[in-house]
């Protein structure tokens, strides 16, 4: 389907109708999260198989049974390279019949267990997608390995909040500042949530609050600019600070508390800013080396030296 020039007309000449009967989204994005000996893209068909035995240079004709207990490990990087290819199919279509219009994946993060299990490998996508989405929750060494493999190709990473399910019937979770502003710190693209539906007013009230900080200091979430080494803070784990840098040189420093108890902190740059820091929650500026305070549950302090 992917080598037919059949197909990727069919594809062009619907993508249009398609786009104003869903009532003309900024965003076309494909969630595709799919086992590689089950996905709706793979295929056992004579040609099928023919192709992947050129692919993965077989003396012998193979079949289902025979990939699966002998050529798993080229099969998954077969089919991921299919995947790829079927997206830089959409990608293309879109970008020519809809311009303007972003084109999005979601998918687990990079790692040799997503692909297989997911069928995804990002390396292959990296230039085939306008924005990569991943989730959900926080491995760093995957969090690495995804960004990596994207390069300068714009990510962005969310968080499920249970239940995703209307129909169930268990107290409701919520993401907390301290969990979405993680997210943005990690992400160049923003975050995501799962599901709508199930979202109640403490998730919102989070939404409202790291996205007025996202707004205002947006170029600090956009470059990927990390520097933590120039922040000195003891007793917080890697995971609930950051540093983020724009392209002047300024920083944003963002403390995390994801814990149900209020959490102090006490900081100083190893390099003091000229004009002190900001308080973002407060708006007031100092110009103490030191800088201290508590952090509510579940919540964050942010400061910068703009």
């Amino acid at each position: 389907m992917v080598a037919d020039p059949a197909f990727a007309e069919f594809f062009r000449d619907g993508i249009k109708a398609w786009h104003e009967k869903w009532h003309r989204p900024d965003n076309i994005h494909w969630d595709y999260e799919s086992r590689v000996l089950e996905s709706y893209l793979a295929c056992f068909c004579p040609r099928c198989l023919e192709d992947f035995r050129k692919f993965a240079g077989l003396a012998e004709a193979p079949t289902p049974e025979i990939i699966k207990n002998k050529y798993y490990k080229e099969w998954t990087a077969y089919m991921n390279a299919r995947m790829a290819a079927m997206s830089k199919l959409f990608r293309d279509a879109i970008h020519a019949e809809l311009p303007g219009i972003d084109y999005s994946i979601y998918s687990a993060y990079q790692s040799e267990e997503s692909k297989h299990y997911y069928g995804v490998d990002w390396a292959l996508l990296a230039d085939k997608v306008d924005i990569a989405a991943c989730g959900y929750g926080r491995t760093p060494a995957e969090l690495d390995a995804t960004r990596q493999a994207l390069g300068a190709t714009p990510l962005m990473l969310g968080e499920l909040v249970y239940p995703y399910r209307v129909e169930e019937r268990m107290a409701p979770k919520y993401a907390s500042k301290a969990v979405l502003m993680r997210r943005a710190c990690d992400a160049t693209k923003g975050i995501l949530i799962y599901e709508y539906p199930t979202l109640d007013g403490r998730t919102f009230d989070a939404v409202a609050a790291v996205s007025a900080i996202m707004a205002d200091y947006e170029e600090f979430f956009l470059r990927g600019d990390r520097p933590a080494e120039l922040l000195e803070l003891r007793g917080f784990d890697r995971a609930d600070y950051e540093v983020l840098r724009d392209a002047t040189g300024d920083l944003l420093i963002a403390l995390f508390n994801p814990t149900g108890s209020p959490r102090a902190f006490n900081f100083s740059l190893k390099q003091p800013a000229a004009r002190g820091l900001l308080d973002v929650g407060t708006g007031k500026r100092t110009t103490e080396k030191t800088v201290s305070g508590m952090i509510e549950p579940d919540g964050i302090a942010v400061f910068t030296t703009k």
